[in-house]
């Protein structure tokens, strides 16, 4: 399943496309109870799936020495969202 660097590439964006997502839906005030729901069912997953690919595709460039450019740009977007995502949860005043 993944052993394609094509795979990684896409679960990578995709996760952090979720938490973008979730983002503009913040700054637009958008308040729907659809919306809402979807949000706290996916919310706590995504986190979890998170640090799991972040780990899995960095393995995975290490292992196989993969030189992919789309694979070791989603890598690094994915580590500042996990980085900005975890550092939310603290409070640093």
């Amino acid at each position: 399943m993944l052993n394609n660097h094509k795979t990684l590439t896409k679960i990578n964006f995709t996760i952090v496309a979720f938490f973008v997502v979730l983002r503009l839906i913040d700054l637009g005030h958008l308040d729907l109870v659809f919306i809402e729901v979807l949000r706290e069912l996916l919310t706590l997953p995504f986190l979890v799936l998170q640090v799991v690919f972040l780990i899995l595709s960095i393995r995975f460039v290490f292992k196989n020495n993969a030189k992919d450019f789309w694979l070791n740009i989603s890598i690094f977007i994915l580590a500042i969202c996990t980085t900005v995502t975890v550092c939310s949860f603290c409070n640093f005043n």
